[in-house]
């Protein structure tokens, strides 16, 4: 822990509207997270966005600043933003950020990146939400373009081989969605979820979180954990599906996981047939759709191939039974 700018008199450089707003910033608990390294004291506030303050300094002095907000971007004006973190840094101490080697530095990296995600997801939900927490039947689309955003930032961790950051961002807006208090009446939920599944489908191609995230679905589906949408962990197996091999663990997968819920994305019987069909075997996969022809909606399936397969009479039966 550290203390900077010991009696330094910051406040004769800001115009007294803005110290006034940086001040009550500062009373707000705004700063979410703050540190320094060498001279670098580096902080995130909670502002109409969540802006990142870098602020070069020692005992004495600021000697260079810097906010990522439209005001202060270009480095010839002092916001708010910087004088709440001035106030911040009078009155308290702060942590280093203790680095010792290269993989630390990403990990630290990486947890900062994370904890910026998360404050920015419940920052953006709270302003689309009501005073009471619920999103309403007109704002559902705003909270599905802060989950695409949120697929973007998984999608971009996964490009760069941050396979853990992914895994974590991907594990929390799953609980971040279960949590959303939303109309949802226009499919939201769904829609959400989707996105989420689709990014977590990327995953997959890295052998090593392959098994992480399969342990993390069965537990997910088997303790019911995401309530109603425990089973969207599960779709990113099926999302995930590209070939013959692929669609052979997906139909294994399927076999495995017992879920406890009625699936929203997830018919386990239709989709083994479905992937048997159209990756594996299809004489197989229609004679699962024999032995399961009571099961809901299979009926159908099996007319849908055999129609393909020009077997019209077999239709033709099956539909007079």
């Amino acid at each position: 822990m550290k203390k900077f700018l010991k009696n330094y008199d910051f406040e004769d450089y800001f115009d007294s509207l803005i110290l006034s707003r940086g001040k009550n910033y500062y009373k707000e608990n705004r700063i979410l997270d703050i540190w320094w390294q060498d001279d670098l004291v580096t902080a995130y506030i909670d502002g109409s966005e969540i802006y990142r303050i870098e602020l070069r300094v020692d005992d004495k002095k600021l000697n260079n600043f810097h906010c990522s907000c439209p005001y202060s971007e270009d480095g010839e004006y002092m916001c708010k933003h910087i004088a709440a973190v001035l106030y911040y840094l009078e009155e308290n101490e702060i942590p280093q950020l203790e680095i010792s080697n290269k993989k630390e530095i990403k990990q630290e990296k990486h947890k900062s990146e994370l904890s910026q995600i998360y404050d920015e997801m419940n920052y953006k939900l709270r302003k689309i939400s009501d005073r009471n927490g619920y999103v309403n039947y007109y704002n559902g689309r705003y909270y599905v373009n802060l989950i695409n955003n949120v697929s973007h930032y998984i999608d971009d961790f996964i490009e760069s081989e941050e396979y853990n950051s992914a895994f974590e961002l991907i594990k929390y807006t799953y609980k971040f969605i279960k949590n959303t208090f939303m109309d949802g009446s226009n499919g939201e939920f769904q829609e959400s979820l989707y996105l989420i599944n689709e990014s977590a489908s990327k995953l997959l191609y890295n052998d090593e979180y392959f098994d992480i995230f399969l342990d993390y679905t069965k537990n997910i589906a088997s303790n019911n954990i995401l309530d109603d949408f425990s089973d969207a962990p599960l779709h990113a197996f099926i999302l995930y599906v590209y070939d013959k091999d692929s669609a052979i663990k997906a139909v294994k997968i399927l076999d495995e996981i017992e879920l406890n819920t009625y699936g929203i994305f997830v018919n386990q019987t239709l989709d083994k047939i479905s992937l048997t069909y159209d990756f594996i075997n299809k004489d197989a996969a229609i004679k699962m759709c024999y032995e399961n022809i009571e099961h809901c909606d299979v009926k159908e399936l099996l007319i849908k191939y055999l129609k393909h397969d020009n077997k019209i009479d077999e239709v033709i039966r099956i539909l007079k039974e």
